[in-house]
């Protein structure tokens, strides 16, 4: 994929849903692409999540240590974020590293989409009506 196929990618991608959060996951095991999807999909099933696109990275060493990581782009209507989060991905409070309200989805989409034509790298989005 070229840069402007990346470019277009991420606009497309600002534009599918109402984009207010992004988050950050860091789990103690190395996450498969179907697990990272059961677990988006699960989050999506959650009361007052609109959308989620979900991506599955892999660390900057991964040669040495082939730990990934989560970046998440969501749509969601929730008080608490962060307990929605750790309950619809089943995971512990201290492997959310972070929560964020989005300041430029557009900047948000080309970073969490940055890697998507790596091999190891693994996309998915839900959303709901």
């Amino acid at each position: 994929m070229n840069t402007l196929d990346k470019v277009n990618y991420a606009f497309h991608l600002a534009t599918l849903s109402e984009w207010n959060m992004v988050a950050t996951v860091r789990t103690h095991y190395r996450m498969k692409p179907h697990t990272a999807t059961k677990k988006f999909e699960s989050l999506s099933r959650m009361k007052g999540v609109n959308a989620v696109f979900g991506c599955l990275q892999p660390d900057r060493d991964f040669n040495l240590s082939p730990m990934v990581h989560m970046h998440l782009l969501l749509d969601i209507n929730n008080l608490e974020p962060k307990r929605t989060l750790i309950k619809g991905l089943s995971i512990r409070n201290e492997q959310l590293i972070g929560v964020q309200k989005i300041k430029g989805i557009f900047k948000a989409s080309r970073y969490i989409t940055r890697l998507i034509d790596d091999p190891v790298s693994h996309h998915d989005i839900f959303k709901n009506n």
